[in-house]
């Protein structure tokens, strides 16, 4: 089987042998992907967010389908509660996120 990797002496691989002219082209784009890691993973710490607060907003983020309140109060209007927090709204596909708690909603099939 033909390889697709280039072995450094120290045992590393880099990516791709064939899309790279030399051991040194590949090398400097493996540094310059290793360089955006690390802008991105200082990014990350600049927010001063923990892990489990980027899961959380990412959850908040995927939208989530609102829940059809059953007895609504109001006239030819349907009431929903957000699937994340159960608060209350009226209408159909008035808001792109819960007023309450931020999560985003889909409005798809309602």
């Amino acid at each position: 089987m033909q390889r697709m990797t280039i072995r450094t002496p120290t045992g590393a691989a880099l990516e791709m042998a064939d899309a790279y002219q030399s051991e040194d082209a590949a090398r400097s784009d493996l540094m310059k992907r290793f360089r955006l890691a690390i802008d991105r993973l200082a990014a990350y710490e600049d927010t001063g967010l923990s892990v489990s607060d980027v899961a959380a907003l990412a959850g908040k983020h995927t939208p989530k389908k609102p829940i059809k309140a059953s007895g609504g109060g109001i006239r030819y209007t349907s009431d929903y509660r957000c699937p994340s927090c159960g608060g209350t709204f009226t209408g159909t596909g008035i808001a792109d996120y819960c007023y309450h708690c931020g999560q985003r909603l889909d409005w798809k099939n309602h």
